[in-house]
């Protein structure tokens, strides 16, 4: 990884890199730096953007910050047409609620 000056980018293979910034960069470093495996680019809507790494994705849109979607809320939000579907663009990050994982949108 190479820091840079409002963000990182990371060597995938030789010649292959991808880089995360800004807002989601924070959130990706807060999350643990899990390898990124895109660049970050402008979401479906042009309401904000995404940056996908191994275990999930990080959304970021100016109403609602930067977020985490993984696990079982990815595979949901994936289901019904992502941010265009019913559930929106996240507001907060999962959490346990004692029966299983909860993510609001």
């Amino acid at each position: 990884m190479q820091k840079i000056q409002h963000g990182a980018t990371v060597q995938k293979a030789v010649g292959l890199n991808v880089a995360a910034y800004g807002r989601i960069y924070h959130r990706w470093i807060k999350a643990g730096g899990v390898n990124p495996i895109t660049n970050e680019f402008d979401w479906r809507s042009d309401r904000g953007r995404i940056n996908v790494f191994d275990r999930g994705v990080i959304v970021w849109s100016s109403t609602a910050d930067a977020h985490v979607i993984d696990g079982f809320p990815l595979t949901e939000w994936i289901t019904v047409t992502l941010e265009g579907g019913r559930f929106g663009l996240p507001i907060n990050e999962p959490y346990a609620d004692g029966i299983g994982e909860v993510q609001k949108f």
